[in-house]
């Protein structure tokens, strides 16, 4: 399956320290989707508070930055419509 979307965790300093593709291999292949206004696209995915090493993370601060990546025929569509964050507090 190719990668249609990635999502990143980042510290209170803005250093990476999880990348939801690490250590994950995808196929080169290209799939079409046609959505039509107003149509929403959703997927799932569950962060198991741990760091790019298995290790769990510190309590704290936290941002996770979803991309969703599409090469888009219109001219409306910018890059900044494909992603978003959400900012979090861990406490462990």
């Amino acid at each position: 399956m190719g990668k249609k979307y990635d999502f990143f965790v980042y510290n209170e300093q803005n250093k990476e320290v999880y990348r939801w593709s690490n250590n994950k291999a995808f196929t080169a292949a290209l799939s079409k989707l046609d959505l039509k206004k107003d149509e929403k696209l959703s997927y799932t995915e569950v962060w198991n508070l741990q760091d790019d090493q298995g290790k769990p993370v510190p309590s704290g601060n936290y941002t996770i930055s979803l991309q969703i990546l599409v090469n888009s025929e219109s001219q409306t569509i910018h890059k900044d419509d494909l992603t978003n964050q959400l900012k979090i507090q861990i406490n462990q």
